[in-house]
């Protein structure tokens, strides 16, 4: 729509204004260069309980930006308040992605715009309000960004192996966030 490569896109709309400067896509055309600050990804073998290198195991064109936008924990958080302050979208957009998606039939889901939605969220007796979460699964990596959206907190957890633990740690972060006092 733009006339623009989707990598030219990200960098002026979002990457470069943001200061998202570790964060960028991956295309075949870099695909066995050394990027710097990169981590190889690790799959579990359950032939003798090892974790082995997952380079090589799929690669993908991301020029559609279904998948290889790598970043790291700092970028990310970086986007977060962006999102939070409303610079990259406004707010009634923003509120539209954040609502479960309703059928015509009157049913809905848990997904929203790009986001699973969960209402109501109790940790430790204390109503934390909505929570919106996406994750990500890739060959060797497993990502989550979890935004308690009503008490401006949000969860940032990237993983070099897979399977991780990043449930239990989002879960276990959660907690700690909402401590009773």
């Amino acid at each position: 729509a733009s006339g623009k490569q989707y990598i030219q896109l990200l960098n002026e709309k979002i990457f470069n204004p943001l200061g998202m400067s570790n964060t960028g896509i991956f295309a075949q055309n870099y695909k066995g260069s050394k990027m710097d600050n990169y981590v190889f990804g690790k799959m579990f073998n359950p032939k003798d309980s090892s974790f082995r290198s997952s380079f090589g195991m799929a690669w993908s064109d991301s020029i559609y930006g279904g998948v290889g936008i790598l970043s790291n924990t700092t970028d990310l958080f970086k986007w977060d308040r962006a999102l939070n302050s409303y610079k990259l979208l406004n707010q009634e957009i923003l509120a539209e992605a954040f609502e479960p998606f309703k059928f015509p039939n009157d049913s809905s889901s848990e997904y929203g715009f790009g986001w699973y939605v969960k209402e109501n969220i109790v940790i430790n007796k204390l109503n934390c309000g909505k929570r919106i979460e996406h994750h990500g699964l890739w060959p060797g990596y497993e990502s989550s960004i979890v935004r308690y959206i009503d008490r401006d907190k949000t969860i940032v957890i990237l993983s070099n192996q897979s399977p991780s633990y990043k449930d239990k740690l989002v879960e276990q972060i959660s907690e700690l966030l909402f401590k009773k006092e």
